[in-house]
């Protein structure tokens, strides 16, 4: 609808359920440091990034990496995984 082609489109994820995502031809990808398995395989492909953080941390070294943001907030801000409580 929208008619944004996918070369300008960036997609994150941690898990399988992203998985679909990265697979769009011509998108750039994210995949954070904490992602599953399954997800870390996609990191081979081409226009995938493995940014070595986690979370939010790692979205934002991804797009600092493919040049959206001139440059990655101050870490500490931002949540670790140790710090963000599980939703059960």
């Amino acid at each position: 609808r929208l008619q944004i082609q996918l070369e300008n489109v960036l997609v994150a994820g941690d898990s399988a359920s992203d998985a679909e995502m990265f697979l769009l031809h011509g998108v750039k990808g994210v995949v954070v440091e904490n992602a599953l398995p399954e997800l870390r395989s996609l990191v081979e492909m081409p226009g995938v990034f493995f940014a070595p953080s986690p979370m939010a941390a790692g979205v934002l070294e991804g797009l600092h990496y493919f040049g959206v943001i001139a440059e990655v907030p101050a870490m500490d801000a931002l949540p670790t995984p140790e710090s963000v409580r599980s939703i059960s």
